[in-house]
């Protein structure tokens, strides 16, 4: 069974379409898994009334923030391979069928490529992983992380291995799942774009290509990215003490 984790949040725009690309490549018993944070633009009406009942729609009780959010979708999934998708992106045909090839070969997460694209979809990068960089490493992805979430999959068993997330406002799911499940599995990675990441005015995550095709400076100050990646190093080497000594959870 595929469990795909959407943690939404005033995604009506584009999150039917979203929808649509994940369920034509799912089985009968598969599940889209969607934890929305209080949306008030429709969102949860969208994912009510999509017709499909493979979809399921979990609001939560008060504001969870992003990780958060996809922390409460995957606590709701009952997969045995677990997919992570943003609400604004497009799956690509043949996705699914893709990562599971991976899985069969004995893969225990996967990390695909994907085409970025501005808002209406026209592609800016044909690769993400050859425009921005893709490596392993830990301490090459604390210093950047090349690791995007909605290009993950994973078995679940190794949802024991990085849950539960970190409580920090400098740490995110994906760097988070990548740097424990590397250390302690290994990625495999795809290098066939699987989606369409979507950059729009209202994107979460961030990145170095605008809707224009020029890059551009997005973040914060110096001091604080540096203080970002203390606190990463510093609840890695937590965590990786805890999984050797057999503290934290194995898969």
């Amino acid at each position: 069974m595929i469990s795909v984790c959407i943690a939404s949040y005033n995604g009506s725009k584009y999150i039917a379409e979203q929808l649509s690309s994940i369920v034509s490549q799912l089985g009968e018993d598969d599940e889209v898994v969607v934890s929305d944070d209080g949306s008030t633009d429709g969102t949860q009406a969208i994912v009510r009334g999509f017709g499909d009942g493979r979809v399921r729609l979990v609001a939560n009780e008060g504001r969870h923030g992003v990780v958060g959010n996809f922390e409460n979708s995957l606590r709701e999934s009952r997969g045995d391979y677990i997919f992570l998708s943003d609400q604004d992106d497009v799956w690509l045909p043949g996705k699914v069928g893709l990562f599971m090839e991976r899985f069969g070969a004995g893969a225990s997460i996967v990390l695909s490529d994907c085409r970025t694209t501005d808002s209406g979809l026209n592609v800016l990068s044909e690769s993400k992983f050859r425009s921005e960089g893709v490596y392993t490493g830990v301490l090459r992805n604390i210093a950047k992380c090349s690791m995007l979430g909605s290009c993950m999959a994973f078995r679940r068993e190794c949802m024991a291995i990085f849950m539960p997330f970190p409580k920090s406002k400098y740490i995110y799911h994906d760097i988070w799942i990548g740097l424990t499940l590397e250390s302690a599995k290994g990625i495999t990675l795809l290098e066939t774009p699987t989606m369409l990441y979507r950059r729009h005015d209202a994107t979460v995550t961030l990145t170095s290509i605008s809707d224009g095709g020029e890059k551009k400076r997005r973040g914060n100050s110096l001091g604080h990215k540096i203080v970002k990646r203390f606190v990463l190093l510093g609840h890695f080497l937590w965590w990786y003490v805890g999984y050797k000594t057999g503290l934290r959870g194995k898969a």
